[in-house]
């Protein structure tokens, strides 16, 4: 089963900074060793895109989204996603 992961959350229990500028780089490439050291896959989503964030995209284990943050609207954001893992076989909705 692919991993769905808000990078942002993620980034200080990496052990990184959200404060430092390549904190997404260093992030997306810890996942990358990761996901192809174990075979598995997922998708790792950010909100926003800093000046030192890697380029959106996909390899073999990951895609990485940037999101555009929207005043006051996440609600729609987050049905959206729910409705993707639905569509994918993978749950009913967000928890």
């Amino acid at each position: 089963m692919p991993h769905l992961i808000d990078g942002h959350n993620l980034i200080p229990h990496a052990g990184l900074r959200l404060a430092d500028p390549n904190d997404e780089a260093k992030l997306t490439a810890m996942l990358l060793r990761y996901f192809a050291r174990t075979g598995r896959s997922g998708t790792v989503y950010f909100d926003g895109k800093a000046s030192g964030a890697p380029p959106g995209g996909s390899s073999r284990h990951l895609t990485v989204r940037f999101v555009r943050r929207r005043a006051a609207r996440t609600t729609p954001s987050v049905r959206t996603l729910a409705a993707g893992c639905r569509g994918a076989g993978l749950g009913g909705g967000v928890e």
